[in-house]
C-alpha cells in the first residue's frame, strides 16, 4: 500500500474537511470545501477513481454502512445525501434527504442500516434512507451537534454537542436514555 502524498492539493480545490476508509481499506474518500467527495485508490498511488459532485456547500462528514453497500454525506447545504451501490467503485447518483433546518455536521450508520445525522439546528434525525423517511427527530441538545456514533449493537446512538453534553439515545423508541453534562 502506498502511504505517500495522495495529492489533495492537485484534486480538491479547497481544504479537505473529512476523510473515510472503505471497509476493505483499498479506497479512501475525502470531502472538501469545494463541494466534492473524491474516491482514491490506495493501491495505485492515490489515483482518483471517482469524483462525486452535486453538493451545494462544504462536505462535512462521510459515513459507510458496508453490510448494505451504502454511503452518506453530511453537507452544509442542509441536506444529507445517500447512495446505494452494488460495488464500491460503482457509486451512482445520490438521493437528497431533507429534514434539517441547519448545516449537517455529522452522519453515522448503524449496523442495521439506520442513518443518523446531526446538525446546527440542534437536532438529530434518524432515517430509513432507502425509503427517504424520517424515523425520529431527536431533540435535547442546547447547541449544534458535533459528532455521532452508534454502539456496536446498533441499538444505542451517542451524540456530543457544542454545549459540552453527551447524550445516549435508544434508537428503537427515539428517546434520550442518559445525559452526561
Amino acid at each position: 500500500m502506498i502511504w505517500g502524498n495522495l495529492g489533495f492539493g492537485s484534486s480538491h480545490t479547497k481544504s479537505v474537511e473529512c476523510i473515510k476508509f472503505s471497509k476493505d481499506a483499498n479506497y479512501i474518500f475525502s470531502g472538501s470545501w469545494d463541494r466534492k467527495v473524491i474516491m482514491w485508490d490506495l493501491w495505485q498511488e492515490g489515483i482518483i477513481i471517482k469524483t462525486i459532485d452535486g453538493h451545494q456547500s462544504l462536505v462535512q462528514s462521510i459515513a459507510f454502512n458496508n453490510e448494505y453497500n451504502r454511503m452518506a454525506t453530511g453537507c452544509w447545504d442542509l441536506y444529507v445525501r445517500f447512495w446505494k451501490f452494488e460495488k464500491i467503485t460503482a457509486i451512482g447518483e445520490g438521493t437528497k434527504l431533507k429534514g434539517h433546518k441547519g448545516r449537517v455536521n455529522c452522519v453515522a450508520f448503524s449496523k442495521h442500516g439506520i442513518l443518523a445525522s446531526g446538525s446546527n439546528d440542534r437536532c438529530i434525525i434518524l432515517w430509513n434512507p432507502t425509503k427517504n423517511a424520517i424515523l425520529y427527530i431527536l431533540k435535547g441538545h442546547g447547541s449544534w451537534i458535533r459528532c455521532l456514533t452508534f454502539k456496536y449493537t446498533g441499538l444505542v446512538l451517542s451524540s456530543i454537542a457544542d454545549d459540552d453534553s453527551i447524550k445516549f439515545w435508544d434508537v428503537a423508541i427515539g428517546k434520550n436514555i442518559q445525559t452526561i453534562d
